[in-house]
């Protein structure tokens, strides 16, 4: 999983990363949602941490406004 892969969801939503960055140790990826036609929207955004499990990884949605408004100024400077 890098910037500029598409990502499925278990609840088949689409999200295309944008951008990655590392906070507190943690991996976390900026993400657009992907439309049916294959559209991506920017004013859909989302925020992902990749988390490790054993031999794989996969991604929780971040729902926390702290760390939503951090990444959110480290994605701005970048």
């Amino acid at each position: 999983m890098k910037v500029n892969d598409i990502i499925v969801l278990e609840n088949k939503q689409r999200f295309y990363l944008l951008n990655e960055t590392t906070l507190d140790n943690n991996e976390f990826f900026m993400a657009a949602e992907v439309d049916n036609k294959g559209n991506v929207d920017k004013k859909k955004l989302a925020f992902f941490k990749k988390i490790y499990e054993k031999d794989n990884y996969y991604v929780m949605r971040i729902s926390d406004d702290t760390i939503i408004y951090r990444l959110s100024e480290i994605f701005a400077d970048a």
